[in-house]
């Protein structure tokens, strides 16, 4: 009995041990869309992409180009009122694929994130954006 008893406690700490306890991805969402709320979408987008700077040296000339179609679009849409996340979709615990409607006066605007936690810290791996409702 007590060496079935230890056995079981060695596997569970071992269990333990193993799990990394990975922090949730909120509040790098969350400083995302205070950046979009009090200073400008493209600034939200330099933030969110600096969280992987593997895509903003690889790719600096389409993020700016993401930029500037978002602000064309965004001049369009009227008042800013808000966020809601509508879809979130776990692959694992460390990846994670989340879409958000943004209310502005004129019509929604849907952003897809797909965010990705390889070590010690959420990242960006793709940003895409939409008027149109997707399934």
């Amino acid at each position: 009995m007590k060496k079935l008893f230890f056995t079981f406690i060695l596997l569970l700490i071992s269990l333990l041990a193993f799990n990394q306890n990975i922090p949730s991805y909120e509040p790098i969402m969350d400083e995302f869309f205070s950046i979009y709320k009090n200073n400008t979408p493209p600034e939200a987008i330099d933030f969110i992409f600096k969280t992987n700077p593997t895509i903003m040296q690889r790719n600096a000339e389409e993020v700016t180009q993401i930029k500037l179609k978002l602000s064309a679009l965004t001049a369009m849409l009227g008042e800013y009122y808000g966020y809601e996340k509508i879809k979130e979709q776990n692959y694992g615990e460390s990846l994670v694929v989340i879409t958000y409607m943004l209310k502005y006066a004129y019509q929604p605007l849907f952003y897809t994130f797909t965010l990705y936690y390889p070590k010690d810290k959420w990242q960006l791996q793709t940003v895409k954006f939409d008027d149109k409702i997707q399934n």
